[in-house]
């Protein structure tokens, strides 16, 4: 929560500034949903963003989540979480779109798994639509992955080498 609030004073001392997205992700972290919810909208109304949309879908329902989903979706199409997410609302309406989804979700994170970019959150998203699809040899990878970073240090020059890599990934 100190995260949260310190990035809400960076913004009243500089209205330029627009840390929405981080605050949000800030307060999620620290278990507080409502403000979370609260910046979620806020970051989606400044900025429209795959991140923000996503973000935006998951406090919504229905119609309103597929909807925040696809538009999420439409401005980044190869964002796994919204996949996974879009994938299994579409499969319990027996829509095919669902699978296509959750395969090219599949796709994604085993990429990131094969070149250790792949984050606990990717491991654990991995796991789920690997076992949606019935994929017990990615699933037991991804778990093995996962298991891993628990036995890490925090810095070791693997966690080092990956975070480069993945920080310029990030900044193209």
């Amino acid at each position: 929560e100190i995260a949260a609030d310190m990035f809400v004073a960076a913004e009243r001392l500089d209205s330029s500034e627009n840390h929405a997205t981080n605050i949000c992700y800030a307060y999620a972290k620290a278990g507080r949903k409502d403000r979370s919810k609260e910046w979620a909208k806020r970051a989606h109304e400044r900025q429209p963003s795959a991140v923000t949309a996503f973000n935006l879908s998951c406090d919504a329902t229905g119609k309103e989540q597929e909807s925040l989903l696809r538009q999420a979706l439409d401005l980044d199409a190869n964002i796994p979480d919204a996949l996974l997410l879009l994938g299994k609302l579409l499969k319990r309406s027996s829509n095919q779109e669902g699978d296509e989804m959750i395969e090219k979700c599949i796709r994604i994170l085993n990429r990131q798994l094969d070149s250790h970019l792949i984050s606990k959150d990717g491991c654990r998203n991995l796991i789920a639509a690997a076992e949606i699809n019935n994929n017990q040899d990615i699933a037991a990878k991804a778990k093995a992955r996962l298991e891993s970073f628990n036995d890490a240090p925090v810095y070791d020059e693997d966690n080092l080498v990956s975070t480069t890599g993945q920080l310029s990934l990030l900044a193209r």
